[in-house]
């Protein structure tokens, strides 16, 4: 299955290569792949092909952040505060994809 699972990002191992710490969102992020959850009851195996059909989007959040602020490099995102913080998605079977992908959600 593709990174972005709530595993993937707990587990050293499965991280994405740019997982990392940002000052502006207190946490690691990665600006590659978005968090993507499901209920722990539902079984992995049924949900992973409709988010390996959902991929591509990581392009889209990653372009929507790089164009929040025209002018602004590819690298500020995670580095500085943007007019666009985080971006979320939601699947028709109601899986939500959160950007950047984080270990679990942000404390508010």
């Amino acid at each position: 299955m593709a990174r972005g699972g709530s595993a993937d990002f707990a587990t050293p191992a499965r991280r994405p290569p740019d997982y990392a710490p940002s000052e502006v969102y207190g946490q690691a992020i990665s600006l590659s792949w978005p968090l993507v959850r499901w209920r722990p009851a539902v079984d992995e195996a049924i949900v992973a092909p409709r988010i390996e059909g959902q991929v591509p989007l990581r392009h889209y959040f990653r372009h929507i952040f790089d164009q929040s602020r025209p002018g602004t490099e590819a690298a500020a995102i995670g580095t500085r505060d943007l007019p666009l913080v985080w971006s979320y998605g939601g699947l028709e079977h109601g899986i939500p994809l959160m950007f950047p992908g984080v270990d679990g959600y942000p404390e508010v």
